[in-house]
């Protein structure tokens, strides 16, 4: 799926459900959902396994557009508590990653 599409699925779904804009795991749900695919009734493991062949955007993606949109779009940012904590967390593997 190009990053262009999935770009606009992530901007579509942190207008319609501004928790998406707090919680990735809520965000690539609903964007999965945009894309019809009915995470529901799939076990993890298959989705992950054959993510290709059901055609399902980069988990990745859906994260890297999230950060950008944000980025660019001010009113879609996470509320200040969640972003202090992303913050912490990116320092974190900062640290983790220069260590090593």
């Amino acid at each position: 799926m190009k990053i262009e599409k999935i770009e606009e699925l992530v901007k579509e779904t942190m207008i319609d459900d501004p928790v998406s804009r707090d919680d990735d795991y809520i965000l690539i749900l609903e964007v999965l959902r945009k894309v019809n695919f009915d995470v529901n009734f799939q076990m993890f493991s298959t989705i992950m396994k054959t993510h290709k062949e059901l055609g399902l955007p980069s988990l990745e993606s859906i994260t890297r557009a999230r950060r950008k949109l944000q980025n660019k779009y001010p009113e879609l940012r996470s509320s200040k508590q969640v972003e202090k904590a992303r913050k912490m967390k990116e320092e974190e593997i900062k640290n983790y990653v220069l260590q090593n």
